[in-house]
């Protein structure tokens, strides 16, 4: 549906599942960037982290697949955007705010 953002290794969309109307963000990475910067190891603890952690704080993977090509990371879409996308938009945090959002990365972590 649309350009969510850009990466190093690829590109993340806005996409909705057709049957459920269900909103999620896919992650498509150029498996050749990939290899030719020997992260192969990094793509795939990223996927497998993500497909077995369930945590409030953390984006749950729904999805993953490949072609031959492309690596595909089908997430949790989340319309406010992460962190630093509000951090950049707000400039800063007042306090309670960012005790707020500090605890929330302590529990995810």
């Amino acid at each position: 549906m649309q350009l969510l953002g850009t990466g190093s290794f690829g590109q993340v969309f806005l996409v909705r599942k057709k049957n459920s109307g269900t909103y999620y963000a896919m992650k498509v990475l150029n498996k050749q960037k990939i290899i030719s910067n020997n992260l192969v190891k990094y793509a795939q603890t990223e996927r497998n982290v993500l497909s077995y952690i369930e945590h409030p704080f953390i984006v749950n993977l729904n999805y993953a697949f490949q072609t031959r090509d492309k690596l595909y990371l089908i997430l949790e879409y989340c319309p406010g955007g992460d962190l630093s996308q509000v951090l950049k938009l707000e400039g800063k945090f007042v306090e309670p705010r960012a005790k707020l959002y500090a605890a929330e990365i302590l529990l995810a972590i």
